[in-house]
């Protein structure tokens, strides 16, 4: 498990948006169909408000599902990211 912490503010306009997708239902789907997943509605309510924000989709190919998905690394590696704590690894 990771914490990170943005450059980014998420203000209370975008807290709003987050919270009229609650109670909504998941969507796996790929970037070009109607999709909702954890990191797709971090990803839209923060391209509301700063919309020079790029992260990284992923295309894919499994069996029952492909396309182009956004994954929680896309974060992770974000030029302006700053990591406030990493789990330290272990080796076993």
């Amino acid at each position: 498990m990771f914490t990170v912490v943005s450059q980014i503010t998420v203000n209370n306009a975008s807290k709003s948006y987050i919270l009229t997708k609650q109670g909504e239902a998941f969507i796996l789907a790929p970037r070009e169909e109607p999709h909702l997943y954890c990191t797709t509605l971090l990803f839209d309510s923060i391209i509301k408000f700063q919309p020079d924000f790029n992260v990284n989709w992923q295309s894919i190919n499994f069996p029952f599902l492909s396309g182009v998905y956004l994954f929680p690394n896309a974060f992770a590696n974000y030029p302006d990211i700053t990591w406030i704590y990493k789990y330290p690894e272990t080796s076993e």
